[in-house]
């Protein structure tokens, strides 16, 4: 997978770039466009939030400046009425006048549905015409309203006409909690002079439920909670949470509102511990401080609703835009690409032309002596980029693959033709800077690295060179499972000698044979094989030649691998003699084999020969070798027991014709067949498990048994008859050979013919 994904952001490097540039532009436009989206909205979603509460605080202002000029109106409208008038003035009213006021009263009140009740004061006589007592007219010290007598008492410290929040009790009821109506309360009266008490007032007392009824139809959908305080931190109008009258000026953010200068406004704050956002409108009218609380959790989960409802359209948008991208910069990839595959293959011609020139000029430097001409080599080193020095000293490698005739099976050549083609990057990449060098792909199986060796480095470059082919093998082994071998040319002085050295180098290599696969041979190493002569051990061949006759094939072994064992001191020239004879010798044996035992053995000379000089190592030509000397004696092995199995047949016939012979034995019949009685002995025991002569003696004693059966003969009789001369001895024989003596026997066989 990783080398897939590797080769494709190799062939389409540039198109992975525009396609970059162009997604990575879009993306920037918009995640930069969603960013400020993002902050927008939320900023944009506050700000709608404190508009729509600083709206329904507005709203609350309105009805609660409704209702004050709505109670003032009515107060008018009492105050011009002709029949409410005699009530507030005259000192005595009789009671037709009374009820005319009251059903005025009550219709006014009907006109209103924020009005609680209303109240005619009479401050001459005392008395209170209101909508809600059954009496009608009540005396000041019996009236219900206790506290609008302790307020028209104390008319100074209130407004006329400013609403008063208040609890308004309920005539005829207990005084207590449950027994009273919030209300706000509203009185005219003409101002006495000299704070002289009161002539009279118009009282309107409006209830609080229907503001709050005003609140709530604005709270619909909403977390939020509004009250009204008034400029002492005293709640006009309360909720779930503050009570009408209860005094919260010790809260902090009443405390803030109150302090602040603005008209309206909003901050975060806690209330009652929990984070909220606070709205507050301010009425000049009222002198009231309209308030909303709203929690923070609340407005933040509308907020981040809206938020991560923006993030989902942008990344809606962002997904789009890639796929946009990447269809356009698909098409414009399309003639980008025509061209670059164009330039391409122009490119891999060039390289693939230059490789290929340059590898014939260096493979003709190394394989024709006059291909090159020397002074023209600088010139075709620098069109070619060769980095070797002309004047500095030069040194071969030549790597050899292994087992290459298996290879040739296992890849084709373009195959091999990689594997080559690794080995020299390797070599290349282990030589690095340390050495100019180059490489050379050959024919078949051959790799040559040339080097230069400067005089610096002619003290130790050859075990650093050793140290980088075994690099080299061990990388090919664990990468391509692949073995090589190499020889190491001698520093030649000159570039003009590189034929020379070249031809050394491959002669060279062919010391492989005997050094095995994997080997790193050196050509000064080898030198001292080179330099003696070496003369073929006729007398050792024909010992082994004669043993292969005979059947010692362990002999043979012997004679064939001292023979190849001395000569692998000698040249790799001398060991080919060698072969050569060893092949005639055993094209020798085979043809005398094939005429002493009739047989045909899947042997020819020429075959062999051209196989073994396609052997690689000493190994493989001594087990093809050794193959031919046990497949001799597989040969004599099996004749032999043809032979065998004639002979046992013959000795068994005549053992059968004469047991009646006393005189017949292992020496007669070996006599007969011109053999020592132990080697016919040997032969018979080897293919019956017993000797001759317990033969003999098993034959007779069945005869004797089936006489014994069938007549009625003496038994000393009958064992002569069957050749036994020594009768004791025969009784002795019988009873150890069946458990029973001859007379029982024939006891027994008579009862058992008898049943």
């Amino acid at each position: 997978m990783k080398r897939l994904l590797y080769t494709y952001k190799r062939k389409n490097k540039m198109y992975i770039k525009l396609l970059m540039m162009i997604v990575f532009s879009i993306i920037l436009a918009i995640v930069l466009t969603s960013s400020i989206l993002y902050k927008s909205y939320e900023n944009f979603g506050l700000s709608m939030i404190h508009k729509y509460e600083s709206d329904k605080l507005a709203q609350t202002t309105y009805s609660a400046t409704y209702m004050k000029t709505s109670a003032s109106r009515l107060v008018m409208q009492l105050y011009v009425n002709r029949n409410i008038e005699r009530f507030m003035y005259n000192y005595s009213v009789d009671m037709l006048e009374v009820k005319t006021s009251i059903d005025e009263l009550i219709s006014y009140k009907a006109t209103g549905p924020f009005i609680h009740s209303i109240y005619i004061y009479n401050g001459k006589n005392n008395t209170f015409l209101t909508t809600i007592s059954s009496e009608g007219v009540e005396n000041n010290n019996d009236f219900f309203d206790k506290e609008l007598v302790e307020i028209l008492n104390n008319y100074q410290d209130y407004k006329i006409l400013y609403p008063i929040p208040r609890k308004s009790p309920m005539p005829l009821m207990p005084v207590d909690e449950n027994h009273y109506s919030n209300v706000y309360t509203f009185i005219y009266y003409t101002k006495p002079t000299n704070d002289k008490p009161l002539k009279s007032a118009i009282i309107v007392n409006v209830t609080e439920e229907w503001l709050q009824n005003m609140i709530k139809t604005m709270e619909i959908n909403t977390d939020g909670e509004i009250f009204i305080i008034n400029n002492e931190g005293v709640v006009v109008t309360g909720n779930n949470t503050y009570s009408m009258k209860s005094n919260i000026s010790d809260k902090r953010f009443v405390q803030k509102i109150l302090n602040s200068d603005k008209e309206t406004g909003y901050f975060l704050d806690k209330v009652d511990g929990k984070k909220s956002v606070i709205h507050y409108n301010k009425s000049n009218s009222l002198d009231w401080k309209f308030i909303s609380i709203t929690p923070y959790k609340s407005i933040k989960y509308k907020v981040s609703k809206m938020k991560y409802l923006t993030l989902l359209v942008c990344m809606f948008i962002l997904i789009l835009g890639i796929a946009c991208s990447i269809l356009m910069s698909h098409r414009l990839w399309k003639p980008i690409k025509k061209i670059l595959n164009k330039m391409n293959k122009l490119e891999k011609h060039k390289r693939e032309s230059t490789y290929v020139l340059k590898n014939r000029m260096l493979k003709a430097m190394l394989q024709n002596k006059n291909s090159i001409s020397i002074d023209n080599l600088d010139k075709l080193f620098n069109d070619f980029n060769i980095k070797l020095k002309r004047e500095t000293p030069i040194a071969l490698i030549l790597f050899k693959i292994d087992d290459f005739i298996e290879i040739k099976d296992k890849y084709n050549y373009k195959d091999r033709e990689v594997l080559k083609f690794a080995i020299m990057n390797i070599a290349s990449e282990m030589c690095g800077h340390k050495y100019n060098h180059e490489c050379i792909n050959l024919e078949e199986d051959n790799v040559v690295l040339i080097m230069n060796v400067e005089e610096n480095q002619l003290s130790f470059w050859v075990n650093d060179i050793r140290e980088i082919i075994e690099k080299v093998q061990s990388a090919m082994n664990e990468y391509f499972e692949l073995s090589i071998s190499a020889t190491i040319s001698s520093v030649s002085d000159e570039l003009s000698n590189i034929y020379n050295t070249y031809i050394d180098t491959l002669n060279n290599s062919q010391y492989r044979f005997y050094f095995g696969h994997r080997s790193i041979l050196y050509e000064d190493e080898l030198k001292e094989l080179e330099e003696k002569d070496y003369e073929y051990p006729v007398q050792k061949e024909q010992q082994m030649i004669d043993s292969l006759m005979l059947g010692k094939i362990k002999d043979a072994k012997f004679y064939y691998e001292k023979i190849i064992n001395e000569t692998l001191n000698y040249s790799y020239y001398s060991m080919n003699q060698v072969l050569l004879q060893m092949s005639l010798a055993m094209s020798k044996v085979f043809n005398r084999m094939e005429k002493n035992y009739h047989c045909k053995f899947p042997f020819n000379f020429n075959s062999l020969f051209t196989e073994i000089g396609q052997l690689e190592t000493i190994e493989k030509v001594n087990m093809k070798f050794l193959g031919f000397f046990d497949q001799i004696d597989e040969i004599i092995e099996e004749n032999k027991s043809i032979k065998h199995n004639q002979l046992i047949n013959e000795i068994i016939e005549m053992i059968n014709e004469n047991y009646k012979d006393m005189n017949l034995s292992v020496g007669i019949i070996a006599d007969r067949y011109n053999m020592t009685a132990n080697y016919l002995n040997r032969i018979f025991k080897k293919h019956t498990s017993v000797s001759v002569s317990q033969f003999i003696n098993r034959t007779r004693l069945t005869k004797i048994k089936a006489m014994l059966e069938t007549t009625s003969k003496p038994i000393s009789e009958i064992a002569e008859e069957c050749g036994f001369l020594n009768i004791s001895y025969f009784y002795t024989l019988f009873k150890k050979e069946y458990g029973i003596t001859a007379n029982g026997y024939r006891m027994k066989a008579k009862q058992e013919l008898n049943k």
